[in-house]
């Protein structure tokens, strides 16, 4: 990725140390208010946390069983077919009225995580907030390729409370800080602004066309091809380097987005620059044209 400046890191590192401060404060918070509550209300209090606990963990185990079953569909087609002919997917995907995407994640799930993996992960939370993670935080553990990685990381979000989109810009921010680190390489600064404003419209073009004609376009898609591709083809190298890819385009969607809104910050500030170069042109010429009709005046 593209060198970051003292100014951005600096950025990075007092945004991560304010989401730590506000995780300690709604613990102690957290811990104050429950000190203060009468045995019956704690009582009361626990119970219902306790039920969207169990609520929570039913969801996960919910979404993985329907994976499963699935799987199993797709797999023996000729057993699940509808009266009508229809197929076994075509049903299920009619009955719950879910969009493809999650059924794809819930096949999935049932794939990458055995049954008792997938309750250590549920059985975890954290023991100052009683939080917990949701279905949303799977789709994001199983980017990582081993169950070790994800339990860590499922650990990890469970410290820090963090919501599946916060998981998810933590593990671009270190997969993209290890491959910085392990195969980082300088990268050359044309020596002029308006070079730099050059190199980012060319670099940007270039993905684009490749993006467009290569990778995910009209005519062409690699993705879907990968999709029609047969099990017997598919390696698990593919698997984790697509992981990869979602992975870096994750923190890429990012630093797009933040250089879209910086962008629209500089446009505004050189239009009006090059505004006020206007207009201190014109009152030049027209104070040069003055002077001159007071020559010939006199």
């Amino acid at each position: 990725m593209g060198r970051q400046s003292l100014k951005d890191t600096a950025a990075r590192k007092g945004a991560a140390s304010k989401i730590k401060s506000q995780t300690a404060s709604v613990m102690k918070q957290r811990t104050a208010a429950i000190g203060q509550m009468s045995a019956k209300l704690k009582e009361k209090f626990n119970e219902v946390e306790e039920a969207v606990n169990n609520k929570q963990a039913d969801n996960i185990r919910y979404y993985w069983n329907l994976g499963r079953l699935l799987t199993d569909v797709e797999q023996h087609p000729e057993e699940y077919v509808g009266r009508g002919g229809e197929s076994g997917l075509e049903l299920i995907h009619s009955a719950l009225s879910t969009q493809s995407r999650t059924l794809r994640l819930c096949a999935q799930a049932a794939r990458e995580f055995t049954e008792t993996q997938l309750e250590s992960i549920i059985g975890l939370y954290n023991r100052d907030t009683n939080w917990q993670l949701n279905w949303g935080h799977i789709p994001v553990l199983m980017t990582l390729p081993t169950h070790g990685e994800r339990e860590t990381w499922a650990e990890k979000a469970i410290t820090e409370m963090y919501d599946p989109n916060s998981l998810r810009a933590a593990m671009a921010k270190a997969s993209a800080g290890n491959r910085g680190h392990a195969h980082g390489r300088n990268h050359k600064v044309p020596g002029t602004l308006a070079a730099r404003i050059r190199q980012v419209l060319s670099v940007s073009n270039a993905w684009l066309q490749k993006q467009q004609k290569v990778w995910h376009g009209a005519k062409m898609s690699l993705w879907g091809d990968l999709n029609s591709t047969s099990r017997e083809a598919l390696t698990d190298d593919m698997l984790k380097d697509v992981k990869d890819a979602r992975t870096v385009m994750e923190e890429m969607k990012d630093e797009i987005e933040n250089n879209i809104t910086a962008m629209a910050k500089t446009i505004e500030y050189m239009e009006r620059q090059i505004e006020l170069n206007t207009e201190e042109r014109v009152g030049d010429r027209r104070k040069t044209g003055q002077r001159r009709r007071q020559l010939n005046v006199g």
